[in-house]
């Protein structure tokens, strides 16, 4: 469950040109330690260690905006969905 805190604020974050910031740093910048030996050195890596730092490097960009989109559902719904277990039939 969200405070009445954790909800104003989600909100405030919907403005257009904070949504937009918030989108470039967590998605689009690259700041990943990995991702610039991945530039720098991509013909001097082999493909497993090529392959691992892009895998690493697009679930870290996935995860992020998973995140995003809980935030605007924080911001207009003002709760997360409960899982609830079924029975087995």
């Amino acid at each position: 469950m969200w405070t009445e805190r954790e909800i104003a604020i989600a909100k405030s974050l919907q403005e257009p040109e904070t949504f937009a910031f918030i989108t470039k740093i967590f998605t689009e910048l690259k700041t990943l330690d990995g991702l610039e030996v991945l530039e720098k050195n991509i013909v001097a890596l082999d493909d497993a260690e090529y392959g691992k730092l892009m895998k690493i490097h697009y679930l870290a960009k996935e995860e992020n905006k998973k995140k995003l989109g809980l935030i605007k559902q924080i911001a207009t719904k003002g709760d997360t969905p409960k899982l609830v277990a079924k029975s087995p039939r």
